[in-house]
């Protein structure tokens, strides 16, 4: 599945794979926003419907020039059990990708980050 959402000038993908364990997914909306080193990024539902478990998802946002991509912010309408065990975040105009990965025990997440010209 592949969304698109316009508001602004620069082009992001993000890319949501949950976890395989059975109750990881949800089917609340899924609300996100991308940090930049040079400010944040607009409110973006990327789902209605939620997240299946096992999914894997792509989105495309647009939003405004927030600079390299420092992390983000992603909340539920409604409390869950979702699992996300990787986050990607792509800005298509530069190739900056950050990835995140949550660990195995759910208990912090581990960020990384990709720039390639």
């Amino acid at each position: 599945m592949l969304d698109i959402i316009v508001d602004g000038d620069n082009m992001y993908e993000i890319y949501l794979k949950t976890g395989e364990v059975s109750g990881n997914g949800t089917r609340s909306p899924i609300s996100f926003i991308i940090n930049g080193d040079k400010g944040i990024g607009q409110q973006n539902i990327l789902t209605e419907t939620g997240a299946k478990t096992a999914g894997k998802d792509k989105y495309i946002v647009h939003s405004n020039d927030i600079g390299n991509i420092t992390g983000f912010t992603v909340a539920l309408e409604y409390k869950s059990k979702w699992t996300p065990v990787k986050v990607q975040i792509t800005n298509l105009s530069i190739i900056n990708i950050v990835i995140i990965y949550r660990n195995k025990t759910d208990e912090e997440i581990c960020f990384k980050k990709y720039t390639s010209c």
